[in-house]
């Protein structure tokens, strides 16, 4: 379930280059949007962090003043939630 979460994070360019991207894509990087909008802002921020700013475990905990273990454990939740607000939209939108 880490990966899955990993893959759709990883489609969150915050920046589209216009004339590359395809429609699936653009749809994917919404649906990525819009389920991260749904997460309460501690979620959000570590996802972000992890994946779109790629800092590691050991920096997300300096910067945020917490431990490792701290932030693994809240980063296994952010993941869980993001999947179960992610798959909740998929079964709206079918």
């Amino acid at each position: 379930h880490k990966k899955y979460a990993k893959k759709v994070l990883k489609l969150l360019p915050l920046e589209i280059d216009a004339p590359t991207h395809i429609a699936a894509e653009s749809a994917a990087v919404d649906t990525v949007q819009l389920v991260l909008k749904k997460l309460d802002a501690s979620h959000q921020e570590l996802l972000l962090l992890k994946y779109i700013d790629e800092k590691s475990v050991a920096e997300i905990a300096q910067e945020l003043c917490k431990s490792i273990k701290a932030i693994e454990s809240e980063l296994f939740r952010a993941r869980q939630a993001f999947k179960i607000v992610y798959l909740q939209h998929a079964q709206v939108t079918l």
